[in-house]
């Protein structure tokens, strides 16, 4: 019996399209009302575009990011980093001080064990 046989009652792999993917990131805490908009509203209607489960981690004194957990089809959370990187870009251009800003960046979390794959090792 192959990996994945059992795969919801089917013979077929699972693929990357098929799978439920999550990313975690890490975004600045002053831009998390911007990405949740008012009363949620820009979550929400992500949330409904994608099809993702989306969260943002509590607020922790002293420290200047927070956790974005994107969970759902590799399309649909691809789709949900793609609108907030967008959308951080924007209000970065849009500040008086963004010719000497840093440009804007994503830093993912990456469990270890998926490092290897990642960067190119066996």
């Amino acid at each position: 019996k192959r990996v994945g046989d059992d795969f919801e009652g089917s013979t077929k792999r699972p693929t990357l399209e098929s799978s439920t993917v999550e990313l975690r990131c890490l975004i600045p805490a002053s831009s998390v009302g911007s990405i949740i908009g008012k009363a949620g509203a820009v979550v929400k209607q992500l949330k409904e575009e994608t099809g993702c489960q989306i969260g943002i981690g509590e607020f922790v004194k002293g420290i200047d990011e927070r956790v974005l957990s994107v969970t759902g089809g590799s399309a649909g959370v691809q789709q949900v980093v793609f609108r907030i990187l967008n959308k951080l870009e924007s209000e970065r251009l849009a500040s008086p001080q963004a010719e000497t800003m840093e440009a804007t960046k994503l830093k993912m979390l990456v469990p270890s064990t998926h490092v290897g794959p990642i960067i190119g090792k066996a």
